[in-house]
């Protein structure tokens, strides 16, 4: 088996102009993805930036995050014990929320231990093992810490 190559011819005129069909829309998705990044990394009002600035702003924004997650954790925690103990969904949301308040900002420590304790106490009482008012205290105390926190920052 003999293959000459002597008579291949091959035409790029059509591959070029089918290249820039197909790489002009993806560049032009990647220039709207980028600027969609940029403005939603970009801080308020708009300004250069030092490395600490940058690593302040990444801090800030985590804290806010997540004390935004504490509250709603709190608000979930008030809906279960303001209905009927439902032993099964309060111990299958108390222990997600619990496996996800081991670890976290360290300005929010405090917080998130009154959200465990009270999810905990919100266990407790959903079997029988815990009177309605302690969860109902602890829930209370959990959700003023975390109404004071960060009122200084919206």
């Amino acid at each position: 088996m003999q293959i000459e190559f002597s008579n291949l011819e091959i035409d790029i005129g059509d591959f070029a102009g089918s290249l820039w069909t197909w790489l002009t829309p993806v560049l032009i998705i990647a220039m709207v993805g980028l600027t969609l990044l940029g403005r939603a990394i970009t801080p308020e009002p708009p300004h250069i930036m030092s490395w600490t600035n940058w690593q302040m702003l990444k801090a800030e924004r985590t804290y806010q995050r997540e004390l935004g997650k504490l509250r709603k954790d709190a608000s979930t925690l008030a809906e279960l014990l303001n209905n009927r103990p439902d032993p099964v969904q309060t111990q299958i949301l108390a222990q997600r929320m619990l496996n996800d308040l081991k670890e976290g900002h360290p300005a929010l420590t405090f917080q998130r231990e009154l959200v465990a304790q009270a999810a905990t106490d919100l266990q407790d009482w959903s079997v029988g093992a815990q009177d309605r008012q302690v969860a109902a205290g602890s829930l209370e105390i959990a959700i003023a810490s975390l109404s004071t926190t960060g009122e200084d920052d919206e």
